[in-house]
């Protein structure tokens, strides 16, 4: 019974995130709606413009490039994944770093921006001080680099105390959502060569909508790494066993006990 006890006290329970029997299944399930999503989105663009068909009303729920949408509910909801998983890492003893909760804050702001378009906003601005053609019209990706630098500086710490492969798997995801969020954001830029969104191009319509997926998959690759590495028990050792849950020493013993 004593020796079951010490074991019992050794043993330090570990923060587990519960999930699917395998997180390739809930990656894949994720990839499958966002890659449904935006083939909705583009083949409702389709048949308006070559099939002169009234999709005016399934746009106002699927198109990636509108606001208040199904695409930009599950991309906030994927924002606040992220920002859930990321806090969680913050509670495991050998994760623990200050770099979690900066990076989960961020998410929740970007989850806050995907819903009311701050960044929109900031674009606005830069329309109407440089004119809406060229890179002036994206004013925001200069400060949102930027933003994004400094982001990855201060969560370098804690990502690096992550297993290799998952990290090199958040750095992808990473990768994936800036080159959605800014490298197709100025493509499709340089190919608006009209203020009015509603009667796009095809070739932007394309354009936007890869745009909206590389966002959505870069965020899955990140949530299910960090994920994944939060379903297994932590790598914590086991702290010693207490004093005074073992017996006594010999020696202890002579000195508490009186000698006959």
């Amino acid at each position: 019974m004593g020796r079951e006890g010490t074991r019992e006290s050794s043993r330090r329970p570990t923060l587990t995130v519960p999930l699917p029997r395998s997180p390739r299944i809930a990656g894949a399930a994720l990839v499958a709606v966002a890659l449904a999503l935006a083939a909705t989105s583009f083949g409702l663009e389709v048949a308006r413009v070559e099939l002169d068909a009234n999709v005016t009303r399934l746009q106002q729920w699927f198109d990636v490039d509108r606001e208040a949408t199904v695409p930009t509910w599950f991309t906030a909801a994927l924002f606040l994944g992220g920002a859930v998983a990321v806090a969680a890492s913050n509670l495991r003893p050998e994760l623990r770093a200050r770099g979690w909760t900066v990076l989960a804050v961020v998410l929740v702001v970007l989850s806050l921006d995907e819903t009311v378009s701050l960044h929109e906003e900031i674009g606005d601005q830069g329309e109407e001080l440089f004119g809406d053609s060229g890179l002036f019209a994206a004013a925001w990706v200069v400060p949102g680099l930027v933003f994004a630098a400094v982001v990855a500086t201060l969560s370098l710490r804690a990502v690096r105390m992550l297993p290799a492969a998952t990290q090199r798997l958040v750095l992808a995801g990473g990768a994936l959502f800036v080159a959605g969020a800014a490298g197709l954001e100025v493509a499709g830029i340089a190919l608006d060569d009209t203020a009015d969104r509603i009667d796009r191009s095809l070739p932007l319509a394309a354009v936007q909508t890869f745009e909206e997926l590389f966002e959505m998959l870069g965020l899955i690759v990140f949530v299910c790494a960090i994920g994944s590495h939060l379903s297994r028990p932590s790598t914590e050792p086991a702290p010693a066993a207490s004093s005074v849950s073992n017996p006594p020493s010999r020696e202890l013993r002579d000195v508490m006990l009186p000698t006959a």
